[in-house]
């Protein structure tokens, strides 16, 4: 089930990530294609910023792409990622998997004129070493994460090695 929209808007060196709905691995494999490829790999933006006001769920994967772009935020413009959201459900989420010296929860984000990314659902190997990366990406962010993805990570892994 596709219950996830994931958009996108570039204005002024910016670049602007929505996601409205239930974000889950299996929705998830063009906006982490987004992010791995095309954002981290080419992009010459000046600042991203992210809205999860219409997020109503994220599982580990969607974290973990979360976390590659904070990383990013951090490492290219020495800023924790911006991020709108008045959910308190998804905010503890956040800061519970460490996300508190990555992120900046803010009040607002100017609405754009978003684009859809095409996120069907996938199961390929190319979705594996998707989650694989996404799970790396939270298990480097503290301790605790490191604990608590590691046999994900290693079944994962050896996933990919056969």
């Amino acid at each position: 089930m596709n219950d996830a929209e994931y958009l996108i808007a570039e204005r002024s060196g910016r670049i602007f990530i929505k996601i409205v709905g239930n974000a889950r691995y299996t929705n998830s494999a063009e906006f982490g294609n987004f992010v791995l490829n095309d954002l981290l790999k080419k992009s010459h933006s000046e600042e991203v910023l992210l809205d999860l006001s219409e997020t109503k769920f994220m599982d580990s994967t969607v974290m973990g792409l979360i976390a590659r772009l904070a990383g990013y935020s951090i490492s290219k413009f020495q800023a924790k990622l911006k991020v709108k959201s008045q959910n308190k459900v998804i905010n503890d989420l956040l800061y519970n998997t460490g996300f508190n010296d990555y992120i900046l929860i803010i009040d607002d984000i100017d609405e754009q004129n978003y684009k859809g990314l095409n996120c069907s659902d996938n199961h390929d190997n190319s979705l594996e070493k998707l989650i694989l990366e996404a799970h790396k990406a939270l298990s480097e962010m503290n301790e605790i994460n490191r604990k608590e993805f590691k046999t994900v990570i290693e079944m994962l892994s050896k996933s990919q090695e056969d």
